[in-house]
C-alpha cells in the first residue's frame, strides 16, 4: 500500500515529551517534574514511539552536548512549571544551537516595504566541484547603514548572467536576482543545512575583510548538491532528540 511504502522511504517516530491528560483528568495544573514522572511510567515506547529521556543538570553542560551531537538545541523547562496551553512562558526557554560558516555573495534581491529602494537579501554561494553551489539567500543581520555599504560595494560587480553552477536547489526563487561577480565574502550563522543544500534560518554577521575566495570551502558534512546529510552518531548516555529538554531546580539558565 501507498502508506507502507512512504513509512520504508521516510521512517516517522512520535516523541512524546509531556503528559496533559491521564484518564479523563487534566493535569495542566501538576508541576512538571510530576508530569515527567507519569509519562515515563506509562511505558509506552513502542517502533515508532518514543519517550525522549530527561536531561537534568546545568543548562549550558547540556547545550555544550546537544551542540557537539549536532542537535537543533535544547528546551530548558523549570522542574515545578505549569503547563500553560496556547501561552509562552518565561519557565520554559528555547534555545537553539547555531553554526557558521563564510560564504560568497553572488547576487542580491530588491527590499520591499520598509526596504523600498534597498537591497532586501543578499544570495549566497559557496565552492563548489563546478564553481560555485548557491546556498540560499539571506535577509535579517543588518542594520539600514550596512545595506547602504553593501550596495556601494556590489554595483560595480554587476553581472547579466548567474555565476551559480550548480543546479539551484527546488524553490529557490530567485527571480528577481541582481547577480554579482563573486568577490565579496561574507560571514553568516544558520541553524542547519537543509536536505537540498541551503543555509536554514541563516543571519548575516558581516563581510569578511580579511579573507579571499580561495579560503572559502564548501558545505560542512557530508552533504553534496541534492542529497541529504546523515544524521550524527549519538554519543551514549540519556536518550533525546532534538530540541532535548533539559530541568533545572532553581530558576533558569543556559
Amino acid at each position: 500500500m501507498a502508506v507502507d511504502r512512504v513509512q520504508r522511504l521516510v521512517p516517522v517516530t512520535y516523541l512524546i515529551f509531556d503528559v496533559l491528560t491521564l484518564d479523563g483528568n487534566p493535569l495542566l495544573d501538576m508541576p512538571y517534574d510530576e508530569r515527567r514522572e507519569l509519562l515515563d511510567n506509562l511505558g509506552l515506547a513502542a517502533e515508532h514511539i518514543r519517550v525522549p529521556g530527561q536531561l537534568d543538570g546545568d543548562p549550558a553542560e547540556v547545550l555544550a552536548r546537544t551542540k557537539a551531537d549536532g542537535w537543533e538545541g535544547m528546551i530548558a523547562k523549570k522542574s515545578t512549571s505549569r503547563y500553560l496551553p496556547g501561552q509562552r512562558s518565561s519557565a520554559w526557554i528555547k534555545v537553539k544551537n547555531e553554526k557558521d560558516i563564510e560564504v560568497a555573495v553572488v547576487g542580491w534581491e530588491p527590499g520591499h516595504g520598509r526596504r523600498e529602494g534597498m537591497i532586501g537579501s543578499l544570495l549566497l554561494a559557496v565552492p563548489a566541484p563546478s564553481g560555485w553551489q548557491y546556498v540560499g539567500k539571506v535577509g535579517t543581520g543588518f542594520t539600514d547603514r550596512m545595506l547602504a555599504d553593501l550596495a556601494d560595494t556590489l554595483a560595480p560587480l554587476h553581472i547579466e548572467e548567474s555565476p551559480v553552477t550548480e543546479p539551484l536547489p527546488p524553490g529557490a526563487g530567485v527571480r528577481a536576482a541582481r547577480w554579482v561577480r563573486p568577490e565579496v565574502v561574507g560571514e553568516v550563522v544558520y541553524s542547519e543545512i537543509t536536505r537540498h543544500g541551503a543555509l536554514r534560518h541563516p543571519r548575516w554577521r558581516g563581510i569578511r575583510v580579511d579573507k579571499q575566495l580561495s579560503e572559502l570551502t564548501g558545505l560542512p558534512g557530508p552533504l553534496t548538491t541534492g542529497t541529504a546529510a546523515k544524521p550524527p552518531a549519538a554519543r551514549p548516555g540519556p536518550v533525546a532528540s532534538p530540541p532535548c529538554s533539559v530541568t533545572t531546580r532553581s530558576g533558569i539558565s543556559a
